[in-house]
């Protein structure tokens, strides 16, 4: 008898939303995945209730119904074994906009099951599920046939999803992801010098041992916001893992870039923590690596990587510290 991982991998193959899935990405579906049942005429979900899966039919069948203002129940469309939806829904953070009720006793793959969330999924696989939305966006723009209709429809979801896919929940600023994801773009139609900080507290440890990972999330915060009141428009905060942020400074060369280092290193030594730890006594050193484009690093993945190498080099060394390409002197 076919085991229950073999029978999600196979119907997730057969599907047109999901058969161009390299295997690593298909385990993330399965994983976070589970059959729901249906008897005829059950209701599977009702307009206006939170949209929070999509649905791919193992067997069975669904209709989809709708109520217009002052009209009846209509039926818009029908879904069969093999067949996906409530994707669009989904993909939106919005409720949904109509009715699905099981014609026939039908199972169903819901992704992702009902103990888990769809964003928090997200967060957690970072890139390998961005390559997941992104190859699911691609189908189901096909399926939209009017060009003017796609462009008025998914400009808004599409904007909410990048949001969504491209934020740190604690902090509200850019994460990992946008770094894998739209840096390496960026920095190739930008004409100006790019300098990447890759910041980390040498102390943030202390802080969850003493006061606790509730202290250490109000200090990342103020963290993230003494960071972002020293930066330009053009530049951008990152909080890239744990307790490591990235700062990206746009057209700016490595001898402001080393200033700029120095004024954060100030600022964040003399945030008040007073309220975040309940004490006034606790100030926050940090190391940091600078790393240029052009020039040090050819593409954006090695931007980041020397930079973060550097900011390493400066912690580990005890901290409190920047360290470059060059010798800065005492």
């Amino acid at each position: 008898m076919m085991d229950i991982i073999t029978e999600k991998k196979i119907l997730l193959l057969q599907s047109q939303l999901f058969s161009k899935l390299r295997e690593e990405e298909l385990e993330i579906i399965v994983r976070y995945s589970e059959f729901i049942y249906f008897q005829s005429n059950e209701v599977v979900f009702r307009i206006h209730d939170p949209a929070r899966s999509l649905y791919l039919i193992a067997d069975g069948e669904i209709l989809i119904t709708k109520t217009e203002s002052g009209a009846d129940e209509r039926d818009v469309a029908k879904y069969l074994s093999g067949e996906c939806f409530g994707e669009l829904s989904l993909f939106r953070s919005s409720r949904q906009n109509a009715n699905a009720i099981a014609v026939l006793d039908s199972r169903i793959l819901q992704f992702p099951a009902a103990s888990f969330k769809f964003w928090d999924i997200a967060e957690m696989h970072g890139e390998v599920f961005a390559n997941i939305l992104y190859k699911l966006i691609a189908i189901i723009a096909g399926r939209i046939r009017r060009t003017n209709r796609l462009i008025n429809d998914r400009t808004p979801w599409l904007h909410e999803l990048k949001r969504n896919l491209y934020t740190d929940k604690l902090t509200g600023i850019f994460n990992k992801n946008y770094l894998d994801e739209d840096l390496p773009e960026g920095i190739y139609n930008m004409d100006i010098p790019v300098c990447l900080l890759m910041v980390k507290p040498d102390n943030f440890k202390q802080v969850n041992d003493t006061f606790g990972h509730d202290a250490g999330d109000r200090v990342l915060r103020l963290i993230t916001i003494f960071i972002q009141s020293l930066l330009k428009e053009e530049d951008i905060a990152v909080r890239y893992r744990g307790d490591e942020f990235v700062v990206v400074l746009t057209g700016t060369s490595l001898d402001r870039a080393i200033i700029f280092s120095r004024d954060m290193q100030q600022t964040l030594y003399a945030m008040d923590l007073s309220n975040a730890l309940q004490t006034g006594e606790f100030h926050v050193t940090v190391s940091i690596g600078i790393s240029i484009f052009p020039g040090e690093a050819n593409n954006a993945e090695d931007l980041i990587k020397q930079a973060h190498a550097r900011m390493m080099t400066a912690w580990e060394a005890g901290g409190n510290s920047i360290q470059t390409g060059v010798f800065l002197g005492e």
